[in-house]
């Protein structure tokens, strides 16, 4: 696992020197990477009153591989709110030595929902896009890297699927047992008043959307 040590020492240092890695992400345009951008249908779970229907969803992702001979492939997963380039420092300093793929998760970008975003989004709806999406790229098994919610989303991705997920790495956020009395939202962003906006936006999805569109 050594290269795990270094994987991690060097997301640190990537993000410990910010600003000495500033001119190359000033420099990051998006549009250089059309090439490598690919979409996928996935099957999804639309849920409502009348029951589960099986729907097609477009998954969408960026797969760099500029080396013959990749280290690693890392599954690079972006939080809330975000989309694949913010992760335009991480794919800066490792697309020469590794495979890196991208995710939009479904809802983000040009990656499209079955339906109500209330009942869209458990987390093994969204391992299953990520695993609908390694399939199409012909990934076998990957090293996982999350960032903020994207963590959480990472770490209970290795906990489902361990076949095919041989690493994590989470970044702000710590992993978090799976918890044995549910805590609403609201209640926690009493004592983290920064968790509000989550409480707000379940609560008020509908005028959530209408602000962030």
């Amino acid at each position: 696992m050594q290269w795990l040590s270094l994987v991690v020492m060097a997301f640190g240092v990537v993000l410990a020197h910010a600003d000495a890695e500033s001119s190359r992400v000033h420099q990051f345009d998006p549009h250089r990477y059309a090439q490598y951008e690919r979409n996928v249908q996935c099957p999804a779970i639309r849920r409502d009153a009348e029951g589960d229907t099986v729907v097609d969803i477009n998954i969408n992702y960026v797969d760099i591989q500029k080396s013959t001979s990749p280290k690693e492939t890392l599954v690079l997963v972006h939080g809330w709110p975000g989309m694949w380039s913010t992760w335009a420092r991480q794919i800066a300093h490792f697309e020469n030595d590794y495979r890196l793929i991208a995710t939009n998760i479904r809802g983000f970008y040009k990656s499209t929902h079955p339906g109500d975003v209330h009942t869209g989004g458990a987390y093994s709806d969204f391992v299953s896009d990520l695993i609908c999406m390694m399939d199409h790229a012909g990934i076998e098994s990957a090293v996982l890297v999350g960032h903020d919610w994207g963590s959480q989303l990472c770490f209970e991705a290795a906990r489902q699927r361990p076949d095919r997920f041989k690493a994590v790495i989470g970044l702000v956020v710590p992993y978090l047992p799976v918890g044995r009395q549910y805590v609403p939202t609201r209640y926690l962003a009493r004592l983290a008043p920064r968790l509000a906006y989550q409480a707000f936006f379940n609560e008020f999805t509908e005028q959530a959307t209408g602000e962030l569109d």
